[in-house]
């Protein structure tokens, strides 16, 4: 306290002087009387208001993250022109914490009296859950379908699955199907009091397309003096290769495999591919293999109803039966018979029936061997009865 004016104070709490320190607790009022060189006199007081402390708070007083989560602190007070100090050294009245443990943060309040207070919040910090999971088969054919089980330990409530291939799904253990590719798969979990975690599997899944099976034969026709057959593998997506050459006896597993028929005949070829992850596909072809071409033409023959050789038509194999052509010619150029009938020969009878003279006939026959070519045969033949 200090007075001025006089020369001599006295206080009312016994203080002599112009002035003294004092820290009162209350409100208290001082009076002094002052006296001057002349011994003129006079007396006033002072009172000195005592301000409670400065109410400071933080919201929110305890704050629960998850671990790695950010917590905002606001400190407030009703006091004028309150400035704050935090004990992490920031200055304002809100703070962004992000913390590892659990933290306590201070914060002090200063109003423009002087006056100040403090506060206190708690941040806990609540552990991210462990993701666990696992999902089966990991490979297969277009299509595949996988199931996906969630092995993640405490309580989890909430799931989120992400497929990769643009699918997702909020139940716990899901089953998805997949086309061909590769996909990354990932699940985030969310605990009782809202904190996640994601496990993400690279490449995951891996799907393969079904490979497709294809070849052709050369020749598709063999004759059986050249039984051997190539088959050119046009099989696109496989790795494995199971052949079945269709006559009982034959296989392989090259690529591209030569086989060689042991006889004539019309066999059915099956090819199997089979890729990396066991997709399958297969594909039949019929190749043959006709008999060797011969011919034999009858010289004579005697169709006078004994039963034997009674009739004439060439005998042989390896004919394509279809261009099959026979005529029977008199001497005068005149057609006596003809067919395309493998199987009607020629009876020694005119077209009306009447039986024709002994004698010797001229035979054209056409035929087509198995190996494409074409033959023509002029031969005679003498008719004896």
């Amino acid at each position: 306290m200090s007075a001025a004016g006089g020369t001599n104070y006295v206080w009312d709490n016994g203080q002599n002087g112009a002035s003294f320190p004092d820290s009162p607790v209350t409100n208290t009022t001082y009076t002094v009387t002052g006296t001057d060189a002349s011994n003129c006199s006079n007396s006033t007081n002072v009172t000195v208001s005592v301000m409670s402390g400065l109410t400071v708070t933080v919201s929110p007083a305890t704050a629960d993250i998850c671990e790695g989560g950010t917590a905002l602190l606001t400190a407030s007070s009703p006091g004028s022109g309150v400035n704050y100090l935090w004990d992490n050294g920031a200055g304002t009245d809100v703070i962004s914490v992000t913390p590892v443990v659990a933290t306590t943060y201070n914060v002090t309040g200063t109003d423009i009296l002087g006056c100040s207070g403090t506060a206190e919040a708690v941040v806990n910090v609540n552990p991210a859950p462990d993701v666990l999971f696992t999902a089966g088969p990991l490979t297969g054919c277009n299509p595949t379908s996988v199931n996906f089980t969630d092995q993640s330990p405490g309580n989890i409530s909430a799931w989120n699955w992400d497929f990769g291939d643009g699918s997702t799904s909020g139940i716990q253990n899901p089953e998805h199907s997949y086309g061909a590719g590769t996909f990354s798969v990932s699940l985030t979990v969310t605990d009782a009091i809202g904190c996640q975690a994601t496990l993400s599997m690279n490449n995951y899944i891996s799907i393969l397309n079904n490979p497709v099976a294809s070849f052709f034969a050369d020749p598709p026709i063999a004759s059986e003096d050249e039984p051997e057959i190539r088959f050119i593998n046009q099989t696109s997506g496989a790795t494995l290769y199971l052949w079945d050459f269709g006559d009982g006896a034959g296989g392989s597993v090259l690529e591209n495999p030569v086989y060689t028929y042991g006889a004539s005949g019309d066999y059915t070829v099956t090819l199997w591919a089979v890729n990396d992850a066991g997709c399958t596909d297969s594909t039949q072809l019929t190749v043959s293999v006709r008999p060797m071409y011969t011919i034999y033409i009858p010289s004579a023959f005697s169709p006078n109803g004994d039963g034997k050789n009674d009739y004439f038509s060439p005998q042989g194999s390896g004919w394509n039966t279809d261009t099959y052509f026979m005529a029977i010619f008199n001497r005068w150029g005149q057609m006596l018979f003809k067919t395309t009938d493998i199987n009607h020969a020629w009876n020694g009878l005119m077209p009306d029936g009447a039986e024709v003279q002994e004698d010797v006939y001229t035979v054209i026959i056409h035929v087509k061997g198995f190996d494409g070519n074409e033959r023509e045969y002029i031969r005679q033949v003498t008719l004896i009865k």
